[in-house]
Protein backbone atom coordinates (compact mmCIF):
# COMPACT_ATOMS: atom_id res chain seq x y z
CA UNK A 1 0.00 0.00 0.00
CA UNK A 2 2.47 2.64 0.91
CA UNK A 3 4.52 2.07 -2.91
CA UNK A 4 1.32 2.86 -4.27
CA UNK A 5 0.49 5.81 -2.07
CA UNK A 6 4.67 7.29 -2.94
CA UNK A 7 3.80 6.38 -6.79
CA UNK A 8 0.90 8.76 -7.00
CA UNK A 9 2.23 11.48 -4.74
CA UNK A 10 5.04 11.77 -7.55
CA UNK A 11 2.46 11.74 -10.31
CA UNK A 12 0.76 14.17 -8.48
CA UNK A 13 3.53 16.57 -7.58
CA UNK A 14 4.72 15.76 -11.66
CA UNK A 15 1.26 17.16 -13.10
CA UNK A 16 1.48 20.34 -10.31
CA UNK A 17 5.14 20.82 -11.57
CA UNK A 18 3.74 20.97 -15.41
CA UNK A 19 1.19 23.54 -14.84
CA UNK A 20 -1.50 21.04 -13.52
CA UNK A 21 -3.84 21.28 -10.33
CA UNK A 22 -4.85 18.78 -8.05
CA UNK A 23 -8.87 20.82 -9.22
CA UNK A 24 -8.54 20.16 -13.00
CA UNK A 25 -11.18 17.95 -14.38
CA UNK A 26 -10.97 15.03 -12.73
CA UNK A 27 -10.98 12.40 -15.87
CA UNK A 28 -8.39 14.93 -17.41
CA UNK A 29 -6.18 14.14 -14.67
CA UNK A 30 -2.91 11.80 -15.76
CA UNK A 31 -3.34 9.78 -12.63
CA UNK A 32 -6.83 9.53 -12.67
CA UNK A 33 -7.23 6.31 -12.90
CA UNK A 34 -4.56 5.14 -9.77
CA UNK A 35 -6.23 7.86 -7.44
CA UNK A 36 -9.22 5.19 -8.08
CA UNK A 37 -7.95 2.07 -7.71
CA UNK A 38 -5.86 3.38 -4.22
CA UNK A 39 -9.17 4.86 -3.19
CA UNK A 40 -11.33 1.61 -4.14
CA UNK A 41 -8.59 -0.11 -2.42
CA UNK A 42 -8.37 2.19 0.75
CA UNK A 43 -12.55 1.60 0.88
CA UNK A 44 -11.73 -2.24 1.46
CA UNK A 45 -11.00 -1.67 5.08
CA UNK A 46 -12.73 1.70 5.51
CA UNK A 47 -16.05 1.81 3.30
CA UNK A 48 -16.63 5.74 3.72
CA UNK A 49 -12.57 6.69 2.26
CA UNK A 50 -12.93 9.81 -0.05
CA UNK A 51 -10.74 11.00 -2.92
CA UNK A 52 -9.98 13.63 -0.41
CA UNK A 53 -8.44 11.04 2.00
CA UNK A 54 -6.50 9.75 -0.73
CA UNK A 55 -5.16 13.17 -1.51
CA UNK A 56 -4.28 13.48 2.28
CA UNK A 57 -2.37 10.38 2.87
CA UNK A 58 -0.29 11.80 -0.64
CA UNK A 59 0.62 14.99 1.24
CA UNK A 60 -1.77 17.05 0.04
CA UNK A 61 -5.13 18.53 1.14
CA UNK A 62 -8.08 19.31 -0.93
CA UNK A 63 -10.63 21.30 -0.21
CA UNK A 64 -13.12 21.98 -3.52
CA UNK A 65 -15.66 23.79 -1.53
CA UNK A 66 -12.74 26.37 -1.00
CA UNK A 67 -11.47 26.29 -4.38
CA UNK A 68 -15.04 27.07 -5.65
CA UNK A 69 -15.33 30.12 -3.68
CA UNK A 70 -11.54 31.30 -4.68
CA UNK A 71 -12.59 30.71 -8.35
CA UNK A 72 -15.66 32.70 -8.20
CA UNK A 73 -13.94 35.63 -6.61
CA UNK A 74 -11.10 35.64 -9.75
CA UNK A 75 -14.03 35.76 -12.43
CA UNK A 76 -16.10 38.37 -10.24
CA UNK A 77 -12.57 40.00 -10.52
CA UNK A 78 -12.98 39.83 -14.67
CA UNK A 79 -16.68 41.29 -14.38
CA UNK A 80 -16.01 44.74 -12.39
CA UNK A 81 -17.50 47.47 -14.43
CA UNK A 82 -16.11 51.29 -14.58
CA UNK A 83 -17.97 52.02 -11.46
CA UNK A 84 -17.02 49.17 -9.44
CA UNK A 85 -19.83 46.82 -10.03
CA UNK A 86 -20.35 43.21 -11.05
CA UNK A 87 -23.97 43.59 -12.24
CA UNK A 88 -22.85 42.24 -16.04
CA UNK A 89 -22.61 38.81 -14.13
CA UNK A 90 -26.56 39.05 -14.31
CA UNK A 91 -26.55 39.55 -18.15
CA UNK A 92 -23.38 38.70 -20.39
CA UNK A 93 -23.24 35.79 -21.86
CA UNK A 94 -19.43 35.31 -21.09
CA UNK A 95 -20.18 35.60 -17.66
CA UNK A 96 -23.35 33.23 -16.89
CA UNK A 97 -20.89 30.20 -15.59
CA UNK A 98 -19.95 33.00 -12.52
CA UNK A 99 -23.36 33.73 -12.31
CA UNK A 100 -24.72 30.15 -12.30
CA UNK A 101 -21.51 29.49 -9.22
CA UNK A 102 -22.77 32.71 -7.49
CA UNK A 103 -26.26 31.81 -7.30
CA UNK A 104 -25.58 28.04 -6.56
CA UNK A 105 -23.39 29.40 -3.46
CA UNK A 106 -25.79 31.69 -2.16
CA UNK A 107 -28.60 29.38 -2.60
CA UNK A 108 -26.42 26.68 -0.59
CA UNK A 109 -26.50 30.08 2.32
CA UNK A 110 -29.84 30.43 2.23
CA UNK A 111 -29.78 34.24 0.93
CA UNK A 112 -29.73 36.18 -2.47
CA UNK A 113 -26.85 36.94 -4.36
CA UNK A 114 -26.15 40.08 -3.69
CA UNK A 115 -26.70 39.34 -0.13
CA UNK A 116 -23.97 37.21 -0.59
CA UNK A 117 -21.47 39.22 -2.41
CA UNK A 118 -21.94 41.57 0.82
CA UNK A 119 -21.74 38.59 3.58
CA UNK A 120 -18.80 36.95 1.43
CA UNK A 121 -16.66 39.03 -0.74
CA UNK A 122 -15.33 42.74 -1.51
CA UNK A 123 -17.94 42.55 -4.41
CA UNK A 124 -20.91 44.56 -4.75
CA UNK A 125 -24.40 44.38 -7.25
CA UNK A 126 -25.18 48.14 -7.83
CA UNK A 127 -29.14 46.93 -7.90
CA UNK A 128 -30.18 44.28 -4.93
CA UNK A 129 -32.59 42.05 -4.80
CA UNK A 130 -33.04 40.11 -1.58
CA UNK A 131 -35.07 37.00 -0.55
CA UNK A 132 -37.46 38.24 2.59
CA UNK A 133 -41.05 37.69 3.98
CA UNK A 134 -43.04 39.45 1.18
CA UNK A 135 -46.04 38.91 3.07
CA UNK A 136 -44.28 40.34 6.59
CA UNK A 137 -43.13 42.99 4.20
CA UNK A 138 -46.63 44.01 2.79
CA UNK A 139 -48.50 43.75 6.50
CA UNK A 140 -45.81 46.20 7.69
CA UNK A 141 -46.47 48.86 5.10
CA UNK A 142 -50.42 48.40 5.94
CA UNK A 143 -49.81 48.85 9.57
CA UNK A 144 -47.69 51.84 8.95
CA UNK A 145 -50.18 53.47 6.48
CA UNK A 146 -53.14 52.88 7.46
CA UNK A 147 -52.82 52.08 11.41
CA UNK A 148 -57.06 52.00 11.85
CA UNK A 149 -57.37 49.43 9.16
CA UNK A 150 -59.12 51.09 6.14
CA UNK A 151 -57.37 51.41 3.05
CA UNK A 152 -60.08 53.15 1.43
CA UNK A 153 -58.26 55.16 -1.43
CA UNK A 154 -55.18 53.03 -1.72
CA UNK A 155 -54.90 52.64 -4.96
CA UNK A 156 -54.91 56.52 -5.79
CA UNK A 157 -53.50 57.23 -2.64
CA UNK A 158 -50.42 54.52 -2.43
CA UNK A 159 -50.64 52.82 -5.63
CA UNK A 160 -47.33 50.78 -5.29
CA UNK A 161 -48.99 49.30 -2.30
CA UNK A 162 -51.58 48.64 -3.95
CA UNK A 163 -49.55 47.30 -6.75
CA UNK A 164 -47.92 44.69 -4.02
CA UNK A 165 -51.27 43.36 -3.00
CA UNK A 166 -52.38 42.56 -6.94
CA UNK A 167 -49.15 41.31 -7.31
CA UNK A 168 -50.01 38.65 -3.85
CA UNK A 169 -53.19 37.81 -5.03
CA UNK A 170 -51.82 37.21 -9.07
CA UNK A 171 -49.14 34.48 -7.13
CA UNK A 172 -51.40 33.14 -4.47
CA UNK A 173 -50.91 29.52 -4.34
CA UNK A 174 -54.76 29.32 -4.55
CA UNK A 175 -57.24 31.53 -6.92
CA UNK A 176 -58.48 34.36 -4.61
CA UNK A 177 -60.33 37.74 -4.74
CA UNK A 178 -59.29 40.92 -4.00
CA UNK A 179 -61.69 40.45 -1.09
CA UNK A 180 -60.03 37.74 0.31
CA UNK A 181 -57.09 39.49 0.04
CA UNK A 182 -58.32 42.41 2.47
CA UNK A 183 -59.11 39.39 4.87
CA UNK A 184 -56.17 37.95 4.99
CA UNK A 185 -54.32 41.19 5.88
CA UNK A 186 -56.77 42.44 8.53
CA UNK A 187 -57.61 45.37 6.73
CA UNK A 188 -61.24 47.10 5.29
CA UNK A 189 -61.93 49.28 2.85
CA UNK A 190 -65.31 50.41 0.62
CA UNK A 191 -67.56 47.27 -0.55
CA UNK A 192 -65.67 45.27 1.81
CA UNK A 193 -67.30 43.99 4.69
CA UNK A 194 -65.34 44.32 7.89
CA UNK A 195 -65.30 40.59 9.91
CA UNK A 196 -63.33 41.59 13.09
CA UNK A 197 -62.12 38.35 15.19
CA UNK A 198 -62.54 38.16 18.88
CA UNK A 199 -60.03 36.99 21.52
CA UNK A 200 -62.15 34.06 21.67
CA UNK A 201 -61.76 33.16 18.04
CA UNK A 202 -57.86 34.44 18.04
CA UNK A 203 -57.33 31.75 20.76
CA UNK A 204 -59.30 28.72 19.38
CA UNK A 205 -57.72 29.26 15.43
CA UNK A 206 -54.42 28.83 17.04
CA UNK A 207 -55.12 26.21 19.23
CA UNK A 208 -56.70 24.50 16.26
CA UNK A 209 -53.48 25.19 14.30
CA UNK A 210 -51.57 23.92 16.84
CA UNK A 211 -53.04 20.65 17.02
CA UNK A 212 -52.88 19.80 13.50
CA UNK A 213 -49.46 20.63 12.89
CA UNK A 214 -46.80 19.56 14.61
CA UNK A 215 -43.78 21.70 15.64
CA UNK A 216 -41.69 19.10 15.21
CA UNK A 217 -42.51 17.66 12.23
CA UNK A 218 -42.51 21.30 10.52
CA UNK A 219 -39.61 23.08 8.60
CA UNK A 220 -40.48 25.34 5.91
CA UNK A 221 -43.89 27.76 5.31
CA UNK A 222 -44.66 25.08 2.46
CA UNK A 223 -45.16 22.75 4.97
CA UNK A 224 -49.05 24.68 5.73
CA UNK A 225 -51.77 24.56 4.13
CA UNK A 226 -52.34 28.07 2.07
CA UNK A 227 -55.83 28.17 3.61
CA UNK A 228 -54.75 27.44 7.53
CA UNK A 229 -51.75 29.44 7.05
CA UNK A 230 -54.12 32.47 6.07
CA UNK A 231 -56.66 32.28 8.97
CA UNK A 232 -53.44 32.32 11.36
CA UNK A 233 -52.49 35.24 9.65
CA UNK A 234 -55.57 37.20 10.41
CA UNK A 235 -54.79 36.64 14.14
CA UNK A 236 -50.98 37.68 13.35
CA UNK A 237 -52.96 40.77 12.27
CA UNK A 238 -55.45 41.11 14.87
CA UNK A 239 -52.68 41.11 17.61
CA UNK A 240 -50.35 43.69 15.90
CA UNK A 241 -47.30 41.10 15.22
CA UNK A 242 -45.55 39.17 12.33
CA UNK A 243 -46.80 35.46 11.61
CA UNK A 244 -43.31 34.37 12.08
CA UNK A 245 -43.07 35.85 15.29
CA UNK A 246 -46.88 34.48 16.18
CA UNK A 247 -45.16 31.16 14.72
CA UNK A 248 -42.44 31.28 16.97
CA UNK A 249 -44.81 31.99 19.91
CA UNK A 250 -46.58 28.68 19.20
CA UNK A 251 -43.54 26.93 19.23
CA UNK A 252 -42.55 26.68 15.29
CA UNK A 253 -39.10 27.55 13.82
CA UNK A 254 -39.30 27.88 10.01
CA UNK A 255 -36.56 29.08 8.11
CA UNK A 256 -38.66 30.92 5.61
CA UNK A 257 -35.93 32.81 3.89
CA UNK A 258 -34.47 29.75 2.58
CA UNK A 259 -37.78 28.97 1.09
CA UNK A 260 -37.34 31.16 -2.22
CA UNK A 261 -40.88 32.23 -3.98
CA UNK A 262 -42.77 34.63 -5.91
CA UNK A 263 -43.04 36.05 -2.35
CA UNK A 264 -39.80 36.09 -1.05
CA UNK A 265 -38.07 38.75 -3.19
CA UNK A 266 -38.04 42.07 -3.43
CA UNK A 267 -35.78 45.23 -4.82
CA UNK A 268 -34.08 47.50 -2.03
CA UNK A 269 -31.82 50.09 -1.42
CA UNK A 270 -28.26 48.26 -2.10
CA UNK A 271 -26.62 50.56 -0.21
CA UNK A 272 -29.31 50.24 3.17
CA UNK A 273 -28.85 46.32 2.46
CA UNK A 274 -25.18 46.46 2.48
CA UNK A 275 -24.72 48.50 5.99
CA UNK A 276 -28.15 46.44 7.21
CA UNK A 277 -25.65 43.39 6.90
CA UNK A 278 -22.37 44.69 7.57
CA UNK A 279 -23.97 45.72 10.96
CA UNK A 280 -25.08 43.12 11.86
CA UNK A 281 -22.14 41.07 10.91
CA UNK A 282 -19.82 43.51 12.89
CA UNK A 283 -22.03 42.56 15.86
CA UNK A 284 -21.73 39.30 15.82
CA UNK A 285 -17.93 39.16 15.32
CA UNK A 286 -17.89 41.04 18.51
CA UNK A 287 -20.03 38.68 20.42
CA UNK A 288 -18.17 35.59 19.00
CA UNK A 289 -14.42 37.39 19.99
CA UNK A 290 -16.08 38.48 23.49
CA UNK A 291 -16.79 34.44 23.50
CA UNK A 292 -13.13 33.20 23.12
CA UNK A 293 -13.43 33.09 19.48
CA UNK A 294 -10.24 33.89 17.35
CA UNK A 295 -10.48 35.51 14.22
CA UNK A 296 -8.54 32.68 11.38
CA UNK A 297 -4.91 33.84 10.28
CA UNK A 298 -5.13 31.55 7.06
CA UNK A 299 -7.07 32.08 3.76
CA UNK A 300 -8.86 28.58 3.91
CA UNK A 301 -10.28 29.28 7.54
CA UNK A 302 -11.10 32.51 7.27
CA UNK A 303 -13.24 31.53 4.63
CA UNK A 304 -15.00 29.05 6.87
CA UNK A 305 -15.04 31.45 9.73
CA UNK A 306 -16.51 34.18 7.38
CA UNK A 307 -19.19 31.74 6.27
CA UNK A 308 -20.16 30.74 9.43
CA UNK A 309 -21.12 34.59 10.66
CA UNK A 310 -22.73 35.22 7.41
CA UNK A 311 -25.14 32.23 8.34
CA UNK A 312 -25.49 33.88 11.50
CA UNK A 313 -26.07 37.16 10.31
CA UNK A 314 -28.51 35.82 7.99
CA UNK A 315 -30.21 33.74 10.82
CA UNK A 316 -30.02 37.03 13.26
CA UNK A 317 -31.84 39.07 10.46
CA UNK A 318 -34.69 36.94 9.66
CA UNK A 319 -35.00 35.96 14.02
CA UNK A 320 -34.64 32.25 13.57
CA UNK A 321 -32.62 31.78 16.25
CA UNK A 322 -30.20 33.85 18.46
CA UNK A 323 -26.94 34.66 18.00
CA UNK A 324 -25.23 32.51 20.70
CA UNK A 325 -26.67 29.14 19.26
Amino acid sequence: MEKLIQSLKQQIQAHIENGGSIYDDRRSLPYYFNLRYLRNKLRAHRPETTIEDVYALCGYEMDREYHRFKLLNDNLLLAIDTNGYVDDVKSKQEHSHTKHVLNMLAEELGCSPSDYLVLMTKFRYQKAIVQRDYISQIQQELLEKYPDGDITGIRHDNPKLYEKLRHFKRYAPEDISMSDILEYFGVTGSRFRDDKLTKEECELIKANFREKYNPETIENIKDFDFTDYQRLNTVAIKENISIFDLLAKLGYHVKYHANVSAFSRTIVDAKEREQQLLTARKEIIKELLSQGHDIPQTDKDLYYFNKKVAQMVLENIYSLTPIDD
